[in-house]
């Protein structure tokens, strides 16, 4: 996320953000890098974006139509997600089948599509890949849809024996490559369900602010 921030030359933004890290933790010594870069920075008033020339080969022969009529379907938050999956009976959660971890990237999507209604039995098949294979599998596919799925079926996991794992897991994510770009466009309702998960469970004070980092809670 920070990263992201200093693409978008939001200096002092990222500055804020990576003050909330413990930078004597050896595990965050990308951030304490980062740090470096953006101290003492500002940030830049306006950013512009252009467009990229695209090639003949790729330009569409099919002209532009005005789309009339959009209906705007109101999604689900995350509270009503969780409020309709609590109600599934745990004889119904048993009968469900949880996928093998997987090997591939595309086993990956195909599993999500296929779960992602589904954000309890998602969360246990992400829980079952090794953290040390999240590089490898989701470097390239990692999307916010599945982050907040994610964080929905964690929310309504969570008990005090495995609150730890699950925290470990959401820190574990900022290893992915994209990362960054996918928890930009997380929703505020989804960062509430993850900021009251960890109130609720007393997360200690340097998973928090890890996770505020990541999450841009």
């Amino acid at each position: 996320y920070t990263k992201a921030l200093e693409n978008l030359h939001l200096y002092e933004v990222a500055t804020e953000k990576i003050s909330k890290i413990d930078l004597s933790n050896p595990k965050n010594k990308e951030l304490a890098k980062l740090k470096q870069s953006v101290q003492g920075k500002v940030n830049c008033i306006e950013l512009k974006l252009s467009c990229g020339e695209r090639d003949e080969f790729l330009r569409s022969k099919i002209p532009l139509m005005e789309i009339k009529n959009i209906e705007i379907v109101r999604l689900e938050s995350p509270e009503e997600i969780i409020e309709g999956k609590l109600e599934i009976s745990s004889m119904e959660l048993s009968s469900l089948e949880i996928p093998s971890p997987p090997t591939t990237s595309f086993t990956f999507i195909s599993d999500f599509q296929r779960l992602k209604d589904k954000p309890v039995i998602f969360a246990e098949y992400f829980l079952s890949i090794d953290t040390s294979n999240y590089g490898e599998l989701l470097d390239e596919v990692i999307e916010t849809e599945m982050i907040k799925c994610l964080i929905v079926g964690f929310d309504i996991l969570a008990n005090e024996s495995n609150i730890s794992q699950l925290v470990e897991c959401l820190i574990k994510l900022a290893d992915i490559s994209r990362i960054d770009i996918a928890v930009l466009f997380l929703d505020e309702d989804t960062k509430n369900v993850l900021r009251r998960l960890a109130e609720r469970y007393a997360v200690n004070e340097n998973q928090l602010s890890i996770l505020q980092v990541i999450y841009a809670l």
